[in-house]
């Protein structure tokens, strides 16, 4: 295991853990993690971590743009304010980039993983880069159900409200535009909490395809079905607010082909069950390294 650090097309350094595969015919499992979150502080990382190593399969889980809330990143020589209550949606392709092209080095077959609202992410990645890219869902949520049940306002309303807002102070940085507190954040069951955001950050939001990706009872649908999918679903996930039902069927319009492991006493992190969902999504993981393997044999 390793400390790494990359740059992305626009400039921003970020950092992160990779475990090396044991050689190029092993997959490496790319960790993109959830709004306002990091690379390593859920315990299932090093759960991750450990069994790849195990399986002789690649494991690289970096910090986004929007981990932690606010944080100081390097872009070329110069420190700016980034993070989660600032990030752009759209700006997770250029993170994810830089994750997938580390990963290839050392793999001839990547796999994307989105835990939260990297699920969102790594699905806006396949559906605009490639749809070939296998992918895990961990306690996959919709950003809009989440929103309108914080909020108590369609999206739609709060963009007229948001964007009717005077803009901050002119040459003021951007987070000194944070939002009263009853804007944006969780409001579900156990989980209930405000996260701090920017104006512009959340207009940005409400925009993107964030909001369609896991609309679970919404009529979006993407442009092209991506390939393979293996999707974990706790039963104590207060974040997923519709029926299991519901959300298999929307699954089954964003897969060509999904595996759904449901766990009735897991929550969004697993806790407990950590090595039981872990298990599962390595053990699928070699079954798309074999299944890429048995693919280019064909086209060779």
């Amino acid at each position: 295991m390793e400390l790494v650090a990359g740059r992305t097309e626009d400039g921003l350094e970020l950092h992160g853990v990779l475990v090396p595969p044991t050689d190029r015919n092993f997959a490496t499992l790319v960790h993109v993690h959830g709004k306002c979150g990091n690379f390593y502080q859920n315990y299932f990382i090093r759960v991750f971590a450990e069994e790849c190593a195990r399986r002789g399969l690649g494991f690289l889980a970096m910090n986004t743009r929007g981990r932690d809330c606010l944080a100081d990143m390097l872009v070329g020589e110069s420190v700016m304010y980034l993070g989660g209550s600032l990030e752009r949606f759209e700006d997770c392709l250029l993170d994810i980039d830089l994750m997938y092209g580390m990963a290839a080095q050392n793999s001839d077959s990547v796999i994307l993983q989105g835990h939260s609202f990297g699920c969102e992410k790594v699905l806006h990645y396949a559906s605009q880069r490639d749809p070939r890219v296998p992918l895990v869902l961990l306690s996959p949520s919709s950003s809009r159900d989440v929103q309108v049940s914080y909020s108590g306002q369609s999206v739609e309303e709060q963009l007229r409200v948001l964007e009717s807002l005077p803009s901050r102070l002119e040459g003021e940085p951007e987070w000194v535009d944070m939002l009263p507190s009853r804007s944006y954040g969780v409001n579900e069951s156990d989980a209930k909490y405000p996260i701090p955001v920017t104006r512009h950050a959340l207009v940005d939001l409400l925009h993107s395809d964030a909001m369609n990706l896991l609309d679970f009872v919404g009529d979006w649908r993407p442009r092209q079905q991506i390939d393979r999918g293996f999707v974990y679903l706790g039963g104590r996930d207060p974040y997923i607010t519709r029926a299991p039902h519901v959300v298999k069927k929307h699954l089954g319009h964003l897969f060509r082909d999904v595996s759904v492991m449901e766990v009735p006493e897991g929550d969004h992190h697993f806790t407990g069950c950590e090595k039981k969902v872990v298990g599962a999504v390595s053990a699928w993981a070699l079954q798309q390294t074999q299944a890429n393997r048995i693919d280019s044999e064909r086209e060779g």
